[in-house]
């Protein structure tokens, strides 16, 4: 379960930059909802996985592979609010699940990816705070 937080604000992250219109909250079927977010999310970090493996980038597919395997170990993690009330109770589980911390195994399979995602922003708007002075 320590992977869930990772994994599921990952997942919702990349179901959100997928090229797909995401399923109708409050769908007929709720379970053919989650089966289709499940299978955009893994399709979509199947694809970035795709990419940085012909982009020869090691630190992103390993990342990218490590959410691939635990995706489907998470129940309910991609489930659509049916209206306000349960997409603030599913925003407040995801919260007290990060208390409980995030698992080694994501942070080795993961933690270069997301340094070097912060060190490329913080560059950028070092840049951008310098008027274009620094030489990055």
């Amino acid at each position: 379960m320590r992977n869930f937080l990772a994994l599921s604000l990952a997942g919702a992250l990349l179901a959100g930059c997928a090229s797909s219109d995401p399923p109708a909250i409050g769908a007929a079927d709720d379970g053919q909802v989650l089966g289709d977010l499940s299978i955009l999310v893994a399709t979509d970090v199947q694809a970035a996985l795709d990419d940085a493996t012909a982009h020869d980038d090691p630190i992103a597919a390993q990342c990218y592979q490590h959410i691939l395997t635990v995706l489907p170990t998470l129940p309910n993690a991609l489930t659509a609010p049916k209206g306000v009330v349960s997409a603030f109770q599913k925003v407040r589980n995801l919260r007290r699940r990060a208390d409980q911390g995030i698992s080694d195994e994501f942070t080795i399979a993961c933690g270069p990816l997301i340094a070097d995602s912060r060190r490329a922003v913080l560059k950028i708007a070092a840049r951008a705070a310098s008027g274009g002075l620094l030489p990055f």
